[in-house]
């Protein structure tokens, strides 16, 4: 099963290998925090899924396998377990950096060991390198079937020898090296008790800060399932800026941060890359394969923008340059409206894939075109669509993606009509 598990996470790693390139100027790597309720004078086993960015200042009792007795010690790395106690009721944070280390590796002595899941994450045991081991919480009798974030267990090795626990990293790693010149969280502290404050190295005009919840049993999703906490926030030209989130509410149990820079539209489908990928949801891969890849740009032989300077459809008026990004580019103008059957609403301003207050896709394609101006862009996502598609005189260019049923149409569409690669169209 391990061996099984390994090759998965290999096979993952190796298709998404081009979005590390992609993601090293464009986004931060994840930090955050899990908060943990301690009842006075009640000790709680626990561990920290993080890797700590500052030196803890809180003293701990840790579990000393070799000697079979508890020491006092700082707070030891993410797979460990150790004692927590407080003299009132409070909450207990643990903070830091998500870790993304390919693999953990632990040591397991003989005797009492006391343990906690290495990665940002919850694991049923099954699925770890504990797998038929019997783990059992901090009263020492009952067995659990899942290593929960941000919990401690006890592991009793039975016999003389030692064992080796190795664990592979359960989610992806797009995100860049540390110091790739791209926008870094330098610190994630608690304010207030309450309040939890990032400090950010911008390396970028205006950035969107990002944010995940965390539950004790749930999988943390690297590349997906994200939401804006902060859209565009200014940084002018400031080495350093201080940023702090709303005040946190008794739930969630942790939260995930990211921060990425907000004006890169490398596609340009008129929405920013950092949203597209880990809002969206589009695929990193995908992503980095299409961003790497603009000679064949989509549309580029029978986009209309309306070009006063170079001919209809030419890749002049198109594409330009973006300074630093080598053949990279992206569209300079008309702007993007979105058309989703599925999920949309003609109520809605058709400005955004994705539904908030008063933005979010349209329904219906004809709803859409009026809200495209003219120089625009309409993108219809798949679904059937019982309505026809006439597009004549408004100078747009539609942009069909994945299969689209045009049920009913009677005719062939007087404007061109551009179908991403994999996309299809029936009932032309």
């Amino acid at each position: 099963m391990r061996i099984r598990s390994t090759l998965i996470c290999v096979a993952v790693l190796v298709a998404l290998v081009a979005s590390i390139v992609l993601a090293e100027n464009l986004v931060s790597r994840p930090v955050g925090f899990v908060r943990i309720p301690v009842r006075s004078n009640t000790p709680a086993l626990v561990s920290s899924p993080f890797d700590a960015l500052s030196p803890a200042a809180d003293t701990v009792l840790v579990w000393d396998a070799a000697s079979q007795e508890y020491v006092s010690t700082s707070p030891p790395p993410p797979g460990a377990g150790f004692w927590i106690e407080s003299e009132q009721d409070q909450s207990r944070y643990f903070l830091g950096e998500v870790v993304l280390d390919g693999t953990n590796t632990i040591t397991l002595l003989p005797g009492f060991n006391l343990v906690g899941y290495p990665y940002s994450s919850a694991a049923a045991l099954e699925d770890t390198g504990l797998s038929g081991s019997e783990i059992v919480d901090q009263t020492g009798t009952n067995t659990v079937p899942n290593l929960q974030l941000g919990e401690g267990y006890w592991l009793n090795v039975t016999g003389a020898e030692s064992r080796v626990w190795v664990e592979v990293r359960p989610y992806d790693n797009i995100f860049p090296p540390e110091f790739s010149g791209g926008p870094s969280i330098n610190e994630i502290r608690v304010k207030d008790e309450t309040n939890i404050v990032l400090m950010i190295s911008p390396a970028g005009s205006t950035l969107d800060v990002l944010y995940q919840d965390a539950c004790p049993t749930g999988s943390f999703q690297s590349s997906r399932g994200w939401a804006i906490a902060e859209p565009d926030l200014v940084v002018d030209g400031t080495d350093e800026i201080e940023w702090q989130a709303p005040a946190i509410p008794s739930e969630p149990y942790g939260r995930y941060y990211l921060v990425g820079r907000s004006g890169l539209d490398m596609d340009g489908n008129g929405i920013p890359d950092l949203r597209d990928i880990f809002v969206n949801g589009r695929s990193p891969a995908e992503f980095a394969a299409y961003y790497e890849s603009f000679e064949g740009f989509p549309g580029s032989e029978s986009a209309d923008l309306g070009s006063s300077q170079a001919g209809e459809g030419s890749m002049a008026a198109i594409l330009e340059p973006v300074t630093g990004t080598g053949t990279a580019a992206r569209i300079i103008s008309g702007k993007v409206i979105y058309v989703d059957k599925r999920t949309g609403h003609d109520d809605y301003s058709g400005r955004s894939l994705v539904a908030v207050g008063e933005d979010g896709p349209k329904e219906t394609i004809a709803a859409g075109l009026e809200a495209c101006e003219r120089g625009g862009m309409l993108v219809v996502r798949p679904g059937v669509y019982p309505e026809g598609l006439n597009a004549a005189g408004r100078g747009v260019t539609v942009r069909l993606v994945g299969r689209v049923d045009l049920t009913g149409r009677k005719k062939a569409p007087t404007r061109p009509v551009v179908i991403e690669p994999g996309g299809s169209v029936t009932n032309l």
